[in-house]
């Protein structure tokens, strides 16, 4: 009975790690095509003198929130525990609670 309840609980924290990872990637994605576009913006701005600062302020704010955001989903879907920021993906097991990550 315990095992089985193991069993699912794993399973949902799998598919939790599956959808965190998913949205990590996606964050990522956003984040590697907005850099590139708010430097060549900027370039474009001074260089034709354009009013473009509101459009400039948000992309900004995106880049600066995205990073946040994605150390927040770097977490443990059982116990919490803060992942290492530096790493890509998730490890198999968490360090603190043992459970299976993937």
């Amino acid at each position: 009975m315990n095992n089985e309840y193991d069993d699912e609980k794993e399973r949902i924290v799998i598919k939790k790690v599956k959808r965190i990872e998913k949205i990590n990637t996606i964050l990522l994605i956003v984040l590697t095509i907005l850099m590139p576009l708010l430097m060549v913006s900027l370039f474009i701005a001074k260089y034709y003198k354009l009013e473009i600062e509101g459009l400039l302020a948000i992309l900004v704010l995106i880049v600066i929130l995205i990073i946040p955001i994605s150390m927040f989903f770097r977490r443990c879907p059982n116990c919490g525990h803060y992942f290492e920021k530096y790493t890509i993906t998730f490890p198999k097991y968490c360090p603190k609670s043992g459970i299976k990550l993937k």
